[in-house]
């Protein structure tokens, strides 16, 4: 037996390994060693960890180069030491980013299961150039950036490779103590150059980076916890112009201030214990300073915006977990006064939170919502969420439940139901759904089925597209790996997707063909097409009778029938390079007409301080009624953005968008001539991380409509300083 174990390849001795098999041993250190990217001898007291295993792109091989990592810990905190071999130093890749940006650098990271329950962790990365990288993990292999926390990191290269030290305090985790089974652990190395990921714990490319799989981290005990409080202040500047009014043929007015006591608020948060944690805030601080996007959106729906607010980062992988977003805090704009509470305990997990928010009309309403969490057996779980809210002559509440069991390393049942209580109609205010996944050597295979009622509208607190439809939707992909020739992967797609009103009327159905490929140089591309059928739902204002979006999915509207048809294509060169870039095309209808698109981006790095970002987005339609009486339009984005990052700490960056689009209109003789619609936005900022957790930020706006460049007919421009200060009382 041992001789066969023997013929056997490195991927199938890996796969063959349970996860728990792999144990970690952190030493108590008498003397916390000295954090400056110098592993002195007191780092040798450890127990090396060592044997780790490619996840890419040669998943289960020996890596090229070895990495091993010491891991001591005191009362305070746990620190780690990784010494990365690497024959090439110079070919080490050190880009200066602001913090979380990390992709294009050789890096670690330290995953933990903080409470072993295989479902939650954190994660804490660090460059070779010293940017670090921090967020939560929920769901087994949700990773979130958005979470940021003090502690500490150095590094240094050397002749034969570079050093990483870390220090983790044990205040900034949520934990279950020094538990005798130990945390979930695991530990990974980028090679940016070579594009090779290295894991402690043999990972599935398939499955991704699961918690389960997760090895243990053991040896921590007396771990000390003293209560504390963080403190965040902030106060924020702002002075605004107007800018030309073409249509009323105004002049820009001159700059002002902007500026109350609403500029002014401090989230305070209180950890009594490991397992629970209070969040208050005070005019939280909602300015924004990070430009968004421009997007060419052509349905009838809004856009979903990512949450960036601090407030609500603590416990939001909680109410993520959810298959269905009851919760979009995105919903609660504008808040003066919040609360939040978070917990953990054995197999329970809670979060719950209030606000008093105004719509935008400025009136008062009071917001809540909880979810509690309980954990079945090895990484199955049973959830329930509750949101509710209140405001003069209305009111709305969403109860849903939802749970998951998972079995093996790839496949899970998820299911939600959740109903809607809110003023108005209740008919059929239900919404309920179900996914199954399985997995099975190189195939994956889903199916989904859902159903929403007429009235289960979600949208005071919650994200939905629409209501009163049921569903089915079938995946199967196949992924191949080949250990030699040209291409690294292949990935293929098979779907069908079939949609009814709750009434089975309207049916309409399409079935989809994709794949991706990758070439062992890191270039590559996807393809694909769709064929079928669809119904648009044609809005109508009670009062006026023009068609146009309703409430987010509620409205009077009459179904309207289409042919659906889509081809797509997307290359993209190697992201390792100087010079990056991405070409996506597409063709296929748009409602009762035609579509085409195109989106162009290069990236250039001329250093590993500075680089730059163009893009360019087209999109036209035609033979469409509602859109220019069926004729040609054309919408356009380009877009460009510098960004150098002198220091770790400070980020300098410019942001130009340009939106137009082309109407054109027949004319007598069938000539054709062009109505130019145009947005001009600028973003200037400085961003200066000058303390742990502490940020100032001058930015500058400039936004024109209808208005080419024109030195004499501005913008409207905005200028704000924005300082936070981050302390702990203990």
């Amino acid at each position: 037996m041992s001789a066969m174990l023997l013929c056997l390849p490195v991927r199938t001795l890996a796969s063959l390994e349970p996860a728990e098999s792999r144990v970690a041993h952190a030493r108590r250190a008498m003397i916390p060693p000295v954090i400056d990217g110098s592993l002195e001898p007191l780092w040798y007291q450890a127990d090396p960890v060592t044997g780790f295993i490619q996840y890419e792109p040669r998943e289960g091989d020996s890596p090229t180069y070895t990495t091993t990592v010491y891991i001591l810990y005191d009362t305070e905190a746990l620190y780690l030491g990784f010494s990365c071999e690497d024959a090439w130093p110079d070919s080490i890749s050190r880009r200066v980013r602001k913090r979380d940006d990390v992709g294009r650098a050789d890096r670690v990271y330290i995953n933990l299961d903080t409470f072993r329950d295989r479902r939650n962790g954190y994660y804490f990365g660090v460059t070779a150039a010293g940017v670090q990288a921090d967020g939560t993990i929920s769901n087994e292999n949700d990773f979130d950036g958005t979470w940021d926390a003090v502690w500490s990191s150095e590094v240094s290269v050397h002749d034969s490779g570079w050093v990483a030290e870390m220090k983790i305090p044990f205040q900034i985790l949520r934990h279950g103590g020094a538990m005798p089974e130990g945390w979930g652990l695991n530990l990974t190395r980028y090679v940016y150059r070579l594009g090779e990921v290295a894991s402690w714990i043999p990972l599935s490319r398939q499955a991704g980076p699961q918690v389960s799989r997760f090895g243990r981290l053991t040896g921590l005990k007396d771990i000390a916890f003293q209560m504390y409080a963080e403190v965040l202040p902030h106060a924020v500047a702002r002075w605004d112009a107007r800018g030309y009014d073409a249509e009323d043929n105004t002049e820009a007015g001159p700059w002002h201030s902007v500026n109350d006591w609403d500029n002014l608020g401090f989230d305070l948060k209180w950890v009594p214990d490991p397992k629970f944690v209070v969040d208050l805030t005070v005019l939280p601080d909602f300015a924004q300073v990070d430009v968004d996007r421009e997007v060419i959106n052509l349905s009838d729906y809004p856009v979903f915006l990512t949450e960036k607010r601090p407030f609500f980062l603590e416990g939001k992988q909680i109410f993520d977990s959810s298959p269905v977003q009851v919760l979009y805090t995105r919903r609660i704009a504008d808040p003066d006064l919040g609360a939040r509470v978070t917990t953990q305990q054995g197999r329970f997990r809670g979060a719950a939170l209030t606000a008093r928010n105004h719509d935008e009309e400025g009136d008062p309403q009071l917001v809540g919502a909880s979810r509690l969490i309980y954990n079945l057996g090895r990484n199955s779980m049973l959830g329930y969420t509750f949101t509710h809210l209140n405001e003069e002559g209305y009111q709305a509440t969403v109860n849903s439940s939802d749970g998951r069991i998972r079995w093996g390393r790839e496949n899970s049942l998820t299911w939600s139901v959740s109903a809607v209580d809110r003023d108005g109609p209740k008919h059929q205010p239900i919404n309920a759904q179900s996914t199954v996944n399985i997995g099975y050597e190189r195939w994956d295979l889903s199916y989904n089925w859902g159903f929403r009622g007429r009235d289960a509208d979600m949208n005071d607190l919650g994200w939905t597209n629409y209501t009163d439809q049921t569903w089915h939707w079938a995946n199967v992909h196949y992924n191949l790996y080949p250990r030699s020739g040209m291409f690294e992967l292949w990935r293929f797609r098979l779907s069908g997707y079939q949609e009814s009103m709750t009434d089975l009327s309207h049916p309409f159905g399409n079935g989809q063909l994709s794949m991706n490929w990758r070439f062992r140089n890191y270039w590559g591309g996807s393809a694909g097409a769709t064929q079928g059928s669809h119904w648009r739902r044609v809005y109508a204002d009670g009062e006026e009778g023009e068609v146009g979006q309703y409430r987010d999915n509620f409205g009077t509207y009459d179904p309207v029938h289409y042919e659906s048809n889509n081809y797509w294509l997307e290359l993209y060169s190697d992201a390792r390079q100087p010079l990056e870039g991405v070409l996506t095309a597409s063709r296929g209808s748009h409602r009762d007409g035609e579509r085409v698109a195109s989106s162009q981006s290069l990236l250039y790095k001329p250093s590993g301080m500075l680089e730059w970002n163009a893009w360019h987005n087209w999109n036209r339609v035609w033979d469409v009624s509602d859109v220019n009486d069926g004729f040609t339009t054309d919408y356009h984005i380009v877009g460009l953005s510098l960004r150098w990052h002198p220091h770790l700490n400070i980020t300098l960056r410019s942001t130009i968008q340009y939106t137009f689009s082309d109407d054109w209109y027949e004319q007598a003789g069938g000539r054709y001539t062009a109505a130019l619609s145009e947005r001009l936005l600028s973003n200037l900022m400085l961003a200066w991380n000058y303390r742990p957790k502490s940020w100032f930020y001058l930015v500058y706006d400039d936004r024109r409509e209808e208005v080419l460049l024109d030195p004499d007919r501005p913008g409207d421009r905005t200028l704000r300083a924005k300082w936070t200060w981050f302390f702990v009382v203990p």
